[in-house]
């Protein structure tokens, strides 16, 4: 999917203006060091600029790379009106050719599980009216992105979702989740057969005998992965493996060890598998995909719970190289669920 975020000709005259330096200055790196070193200093001591900023990103990343959109522009851009409006943060017009803005925010708040249909997202009132304001005049629809930062969750809600108290506008969890327009991307839950199992392989020509006190020093001959008892081997299994390895919200198990007669470690898994099977089911879901990619995007930018990046270094089609459902997955049976909202 192309697009434009590389710099174009004149968009570093652009950058100078916004810095508030002039040409000239560019024979000064030392002011220019300055000038970014002072505004990083003051957003950084400002956590729900940063966070905000991050979210933002994050959904465009997980929307290219759901594939659903023929077009996802960024609204941050000049503009003259005589009303008091504020651009969304995106544009975007899915392969059905559905338009809409789209504003997207991140719900931090602490809670309790027990209360998820009392936790709230609540919105600046003047703010969320500045935004209607410029969706009117565009004359296209205004929905808000939500990540529910706990719940490692994404909704997309039409903002006639929102409530009124004590004039504050809000949009509670429930609401949200009943009135999800995720799958307008293309967002989807993903299932398969658990479990997922990565496997250590030994190298036999080498010691690997475990002591009297439970230890052994080994050579790694190579790497398995099954699904149950299944080896995957074709390269599009393995991927989709991997990725669900590594950013699916099934919890690791205590490695597995195979030990021989001869008392020589042979093996290990890592086995990956949700806390609760249903019975006679069959598969169990994984995540939806919105939220595998959001996992996927977090351990590239956040990798110790500290930001490094806002967006991965790498190009975002390799968020999506590993999960094109479309592909034929001969090893690893995938079930996907398509959820629309309550009131379709």
């Amino acid at each position: 999917m192309p697009s434009n975020t590389k710099l174009k000709h004149f968009d570093h005259y652009v950058m100078l203006n916004d810095l508030g330096l002039k040409k000239d200055d560019l024979e000064s790196p030392q002011k220019i060091a300055e000038v970014i070193n002072g505004i990083y200093k003051k957003n950084s001591d400002n956590p729900h600029v940063l966070h905000g900023m991050r979210a933002e990103k994050m959904f465009g990343y997980v929307a290219r790379s759901l594939d659903g959109c023929d077009l996802i522009k960024n609204e941050s851009h000049e503009y003259y009106s005589p009303f008091s409006i504020q651009p969304p943060d995106y544009e975007m017009i899915t392969k059905d050719k559905k338009r809409f803005f789209v504003e997207v925010k991140n719900n931090n708040e602490e809670f309790e599980f027990d209360s998820l249909p009392d936790n709230r997202y609540i919105v600046n009132e003047k703010y969320l009216q500045k935004l209607i304001k410029y969706s009117e005049l565009n004359g296209v629809e205004l929905k808000f992105a939500i990540y529910w930062v706990k719940l490692g969750m994404w909704t997309l809600v039409p903002i006639d979702c929102f409530s009124v108290i004590k004039g504050r506008r809000f949009v509670t969890l429930e609401t949200a989740i009943l009135n999800n327009e995720m799958v307008l991307l293309n967002d989807r839950m993903i299932g398969i057969k658990p479990p997922l199992i990565f496997r250590v392989l030994t190298d036999p020509s080498k010691p690997r005998v475990v002591s009297s006190n439970g230890e052994a020093k080994v050579n790694v001959l190579g790497f398995e992965i099954f699904n149950g008892t299944t080896k995957i081997t074709s390269r599009n299994d393995l991927q989709l493996c991997w990725f669900l390895i590594m950013n699916a919200v099934w919890k690791q198990q205590d490695p597995e060890a195979s030990v021989t007669e001869k008392n020589d470690l042979q093996r290990f898994d890592f086995i990956f598998e949700p806390e609760e099977v249903t019975p006679d089911q069959g598969f169990e879901v994984v995540g939806s995909l919105s939220t595998l990619l959001s996992r996927q995007f977090n351990s590239m930018t956040v990798p110790n719970r500290d930001i490094q990046n806002y967006i991965p270094k790498t190009d975002h089609l390799s968020l999506k190289s590993s999960i094109e459902f479309t592909k034929n997955y001969n090893q690893l049976p995938v079930w996907q669920f398509f959820v629309h909202p309550e009131k379709n």
